[in-house]
């Protein structure tokens, strides 16, 4: 299943298992990251992604994703590593998954109707890409805001 490759590649590029029982900032930091590209790479609800969370022994809520999704989206803008490995996953291993699962799930296609399918994909990413660094630099101007306004007080 997609969920399973992208969560293998995340505890191979952290080196934890992070669905691990524990609240240490890595391994919630790591979940936040699996909860965010499940959202933003495939459109997950808040309550799939906490049932996907089900199958490795840690069901979450919808409000316990949309909480790691909020504050992950700080912490990227803080720990370019996350950046690097979510670009990295988005470059490389989530087009070979797709294309994984389309050549093992959807052999009745031909060959045009493959190359077709990664076009597709291609631009898919390329819009994706887009999307998080535009998201990054509005996460950026909301907190230069939150700190003028402090700094004014």
């Amino acid at each position: 299943m997609i969920e399973d490759n992208i969560k293998d590649k995340i505890n191979e590029t952290l080196g934890i298992n992070i669905f691990k029982n524990t609240r240490e900032r890595e391994y919630v930091d790591g979940r936040a990251l699996f909860y965010y590209i499940l959202r933003e790479n495939f459109r997950y609800s808040f309550s799939r992604i906490g049932k996907i969370c089900g199958r490795y022994g840690q069901e979450k809520n919808h409000a316990t994703v949309l909480h790691a999704l909020r504050d992950f989206e700080i912490r990227l803008k803080y720990n370019p590593k996350f950046n690097d490995i979510i670009d990295n996953l988005t470059e490389h291993g989530i087009r070979l998954t797709y294309l994984k699962y389309a050549k093992d799930n959807l052999n009745k296609l031909n060959e045009r109707e493959l190359k077709f399918l990664v076009k597709h994909l291609t631009q898919y990413d390329t819009r994706v890409k887009r999307k998080h660094h535009t998201r990054i630099q509005g996460v950026e101007k909301k907190s230069k805001k939150r700190t003028l306004q402090g700094v004014h007080r």
